[in-house]
């Protein structure tokens, strides 16, 4: 059966790129920090323009949202949680994109 812990863990997988970056572990030879950086930068420039499209729609979409409920004269605090939330994912696009950036660089994708 499907609960709502599964139903979080898709939200989670469908809104956070975290979970794809593996950790260097502390005591990592350079074989295996090269291998490691390597592996999250192809990560990177595979996946991270996807989340950049997920944001990026989910920022127009509480942008649309927000000014429709302005013009629908709403509560303040309804047009204030949309244009929070939109700020949220403009935050998370801008962060996406800056380590899209940085996996972009040519000694990055050895």
């Amino acid at each position: 059966m499907f609960g709502w812990r599964d139903a979080l863990s898709l939200w989670v997988r469908y809104l956070d790129f975290h979970w794809m970056f593996e950790d260097v572990p502390p005591r990592a030879s350079l074989f295996e920090i090269s291998a490691i950086m390597g592996r999250n930068a192809e990560r990177g420039l595979r996946y991270l323009p996807v989340y950049m499209r997920r944001y990026a729609a989910c920022m127009l979409m509480f942008a649309g949202l927000g000014l429709a409920m302005e013009q629908a004269r709403a509560t303040p605090v309804a047009v204030g949680a949309c244009a929070t939330l939109c700020v949220f994912a403009f935050v998370a696009l801008f962060v996406a994109a800056v380590g899209f950036a940085y996996f972009m660089q040519p000694e990055r994708r050895r």
